[in-house]
C-alpha cells in the first residue's frame, strides 16, 4: 500500500503532465493566431501521403477557440486519468492514443481536413 506521500507525489505528477499539454496547445493556438500560419497545413488529410505528418500534428491544432475550448476539459481530465491510474505506462499508453487515432483518421475519415485534440 502506498503512503499519502507517494499518492500526493503521483497526483501533482498527473496534475503537471496534464496541465502542461493543455498549456502548450493553447500557446499553439495563440502563436498560430498571431503569425498567421495556415494550420490546415498540419491537419489530417486522409489518405494522402504527401500529408502524412499530419497523423501526429493534427491534433496540436484547432480550427477556433470554441473548438479549443470544447477539447480541452476532456482532454485535460482524460490526461490526468491516464497519469494518476498507470503512471507507469502512462507515456507509452498516450503516445499509442495520439498514434493510432491520427491513423484512424487517416485511413477511415471523411475527405476533409481534420483538426484537434477529440480523438485523445
Amino acid at each position: 500500500m502506498e503512503s499519502i506521500r507517494e499518492q500526493k507525489e503521483v497526483l501533482w505528477y498527473a496534475a503537471k503532465v496534464s496541465l502542461s499539454f493543455s498549456v502548450a496547445i493553447v500557446l499553439i493556438h495563440v502563436i498560430v493566431g498571431f503569425t498567421g500560419i495556415d494550420r490546415y497545413q498540419y491537419s489530417i488529410y486522409p489518405r494522402d501521403l504527401g500529408q502524412w505528418y499530419g497523423i501526429l500534428t493534427g491534433h496540436y491544432f484547432h480550427s477556433s477557440w470554441t473548438h479549443l475550448f470544447s477539447n480541452l476539459p476532456p482532454l485535460l481530465l482524460t490526461l490526468f486519468m491516464i497519469f494518476f491510474f498507470y503512471r507507469s505506462i502512462g507515456w507509452a499508453v498516450f503516445s499509442l492514443i495520439w498514434v493510432l487515432t491520427g491513423f484512424a483518421v487517416f485511413m477511415f475519415a471523411r475527405e476533409s481536413s481534420h483538426l484537434g485534440s477529440s480523438g485523445l
